[in-house]
């Protein structure tokens, strides 16, 4: 872990301002971005109205409206070309769209693969409970598209198996109820298992996704994080899953805890890249982050 967490100054890019004339500023200029995900080349953003906007290499911007409320959350691939859209639908709760940007018609709009409204709660007698089901909080998906997951309020996990972008063949099944609300969801598959490591605000799990109608969880620690503050380490340290706690880094495996690198400090976001760990976190000394 040691040699996983050491600190490095260097230039990430050099900033140029303005490059094309505020032509993006001016495009963009109603929008009020909700979320964000980058893949394939592309950066997607969600705004408050339910649009995304999908900017290319290039600095091409175009647009469609996905949803009628605000988008929660984009995921974007590198390894498929399709995005996964979260929003509130029109019952109050979540409504998750599955979308193909490169096959997208002459005015811009993608197809609509495939859309889900996924409720948790058991269904008593035929009939879902009354009242708007638990809201998505966290998303994971196989990076082979044959698998999804899906965090919710109520702490429930959802799996579907199948085809992400099509209903057919497609099942899905409450994996587990946890204490609290799902803050997080991380895939990690390897060439023998497919491990999901799943965190709230007050503890942290690995399930077992290996083998169909056994899978199997275990609890790593009764310490939880907010969302955005865990990621997975890739390359040489793919055994690691990474927590980011006000008191240091804390790194997982899939059935214990590893070693931790002390850095304290009020941690907003984490992320992964190319054999660095990024850390967003409030400067003691100043108001601004670092």
């Amino acid at each position: 872990m040691a040699a996983l967490l050491q600190w490095r100054k260097f230039n990430f890019f050099d900033v140029k301002s303005n490059i094309d004339a505020g032509k993006l500023s001016e495009a963009v200029k109603e929008a009020e971005v909700t979320c964000s995900g980058c893949g394939r080349g592309q950066v997607y953003l969600g705004d408050a109205s339910g649009g995304v906007h999908i900017l290319s290499r290039q600095l091409a911007l175009t647009s469609f409206q996905a949803h009628s409320a605000p988008i929660t959350s984009i995921t974007a691939f590198d390894h498929s070309s399709i995005i996964v859209t979260v929003a509130t639908g029109p019952d109050g709760g979540s409504e998750v769209k599955v979308w193909a940007p490169e096959k997208a018609d002459v005015t811009g709009v993608p197809p609509c693969l495939r859309t889900l409204c996924p409720d948790p709660r058991p269904n008593t007698g035929g009939a879902r409970p009354p009242g708007p089901a638990p809201k998505v909080t966290s998303l994971a998906v196989h990076p082979n598209m044959s698998l999804m997951a899906l965090g919710c309020t109520d702490g429930s996990i959802m799996v579907y198996r199948g085809e992400v972008s099509r209903d057919r063949g497609s099942k899905s099944f409450v994996m587990v109820t946890l204490a609290s609300g799902v803050t997080n969801l991380h895939l990690r598959h390897t060439t023998r298992h497919t491990h999901l490591f799943a965190t709230t605000q007050n503890q942290i799990y690995c399930i077992n996704l290996t083998t169909k109608e056994k899978e199997t969880t275990v609890e790593l620690d009764q310490f939880g994080c907010q969302s955005g503050c865990s990621t997975l380490a890739d390359g040489r340290h793919e055994h690691h899953f990474l927590v980011a706690r006000p008191d240091a880094i804390y790194s997982y495996t899939s059935d214990s805890r590893g070693s931790c690198y002390v850095f304290e400090g009020d941690k907003s976001l984490v992320a992964w890249f190319r054999g660095y760990l990024i850390v967003a976190a409030k400067d003691k000394n100043q108001t601004n982050m670092r």
